[in-house]
Parts: C-alpha cells; sequence; structure tokens
C-alpha cells in the first residue's frame, strides 16, 4: 500500500488499447461523486479536444451537470 498526504491521488494507466483509472481516497470521500466527477471531466475533456483542442485545460467544468 502506496502511503501519501493527498487525500486523493488519480493514477492513468495506458494499456495500449485503451486507459484504466485508479483512484485512492481518504475515508470519508464519497466514491460514487468521485466517479462523477471524474465521468464529467473526462467528457467535457474529450469535446474540448474533439471540437476546441484550442480550449485550455483549466477552463473546462469537472462540476457534473
Amino acid at each position: 500500500e502506496e502511503r501519501t498526504n493527498y487525500p486523493l491521488i488519480v493514477n492513468v494507466d495506458d494499456l495500449g488499447t485503451g486507459f484504466r483509472l485508479n483512484v485512492q481516497a481518504v475515508t470519508g470521500i464519497d466514491a460514487r461523486r468521485i466517479c462523477a466527477y471524474m465521468q464529467a471531466t473526462l467528457s467535457h475533456l474529450v469535446k474540448a479536444l474533439e471540437f476546441a483542442a484550442d480550449s485550455v485545460v483549466c477552463d473546462l467544468p469537472v462540476v457534473p451537470e
């Protein structure tokens, strides 16, 4: 088990034919909420890459609608 001072860690593994996300969080962080944030963020990132490649990452919405 890895040790860290961060309350939330997200690792992205490149599998060659796809990606795998691994999220580690301290007790008390709602897993469903983190999944919803990740899904919203990745969805907005894909749309930005597809339709607005010059977008700035920090301008992408993170909070699910």
